[in-house]
């Protein structure tokens, strides 16, 4: 029993960490330059949509970006109509992190980290060879190489922790039983990424408790759902102290999440069904298929939600006679 826990708590741990790693490590996308480049086009929604979608994937965090548009919202340096569209974007960006996880790159996590930390520590070494100076240029590519070994170390971890629970009779019919409850796995969801403030990790356990037949398809994806809605809690926090604008665009975040996983889960089955299909058509292992529908879900959530926004949003316009 404690080493099961043990298991998931570390392997959870490693994966925030590898994250949080690999997002420092890409110091050319720092707060400041994301801050202009977001509240650059301020009356457009498709330009920040997708500029929130490469920004999100690129440094594995919606969190991040989510903060930082409460901040540019409360600062009226960016309306909501922007501001949603940024909303949309970090859904899809988001599901980067999944996809990448879902590739059987956990034997290479220890070279990954031995060679992040080689570029690491050449950094501090006060040589002016040609050849160091040429590798010293690569030390922010060492931050996130350790983060990705790091990351996949504790998707290895996650893994064997899924491994004790086969072997315990009792734990692995309770976890069975509870994975076969739509409702305790969505609620499970949104419960866990609250408290580990990480859909990362919830994302990657869920792929880990699946891949190991300890939970069906369905409450897998119900997972899922509920960590899309638990990792809004971040913004919500934000939003506390700031002013009406701002706990709008955060409210809406949840709002959305929240509205866009009701359908799925009542017609789980052809989501699956759907899922399944797309893993088909691509020639993939069934691992992918959690991270599948984390990125057709929220795909196909921005593909309804755009066309609405920018409807409500003309009409608000012709009616005020702007």
């Amino acid at each position: 029993m404690i080493r099961i826990l043990l298991s998931f708590i570390l392997g959870s741990i490693l994966l925030i960490f590898g994250v949080n790693m690999m997002t420092r490590g890409i110091e050319c996308l720092n707060v400041i330059k994301i801050e202009k480049i977001l509240s650059r086009y301020r009356h457009s929604i498709m330009l920040p949509f997708f500029i929130s979608i490469i920004l999100t994937g690129t440094l594995q965090s919606s969190t991040a970006v989510m903060l930082i548009t409460v901040g540019l919202v409360d600062a009226g340096i960016l309306s909501m109509y922007p501001a949603l569209g940024i909303v949309y974007g970090c859904n899809i960006g988001t599901t980067v992190t999944a996809q990448l996880i879902s590739f059987n790159l956990s034997a290479f996590a220890e070279i990954f980290i031995i060679i992040g930390l080689f570029l690491m520590l050449i950094n501090n070494f006060k040589m002016t060879s040609s050849i160091f100076l040429l590798v010293k240029r690569f030390s922010n590519l060492g931050n996130i190489l350790l983060g990705l070994g790091i990351l996949l170390f504790g998707v290895k971890t996650l893994h064997s922790g899924a491994a004790y629970i086969h072997s315990n009779q009792q734990i692995s019919s309770f976890v069975t039983h509870c994975g076969n409850s739509l409702l305790l796995s969505f609620i499970g969801g949104v419960i866990l990424t609250v408290l580990v403030h990480s859909s990362s990790a919830t994302v990657g356990l869920s792929i880990a408790l699946f891949s190991s037949g300890l939970i069906s398809l369905p409450c897998a994806i119900a997972f899922m759902l509920g960590d899309n809605i638990g990792t809004c809690i971040t913004a919500q926090i934000a939003a506390i102290s700031s002013g009406i604008s701002a706990k709008k665009i955060a409210f809406f975040h949840t709002f959305y999440n929240l509205i866009c996983a009701i359908p799925v889960l009542i017609f789980i089955k052809p989501f699956c069904e759907l899922a399944e299909a797309y893993t088909k058509l691509l020639n993939q292992h069934s691992a992918f298929l959690i991270a599948n529908s984390h990125t057709i879900f929220n795909i196909l959530s921005a593909i309804v939600f755009l066309p609405l926004t920018l409807l409500v949003f003309k009409k608000k316009q012709f009616f005020s006679g702007r």
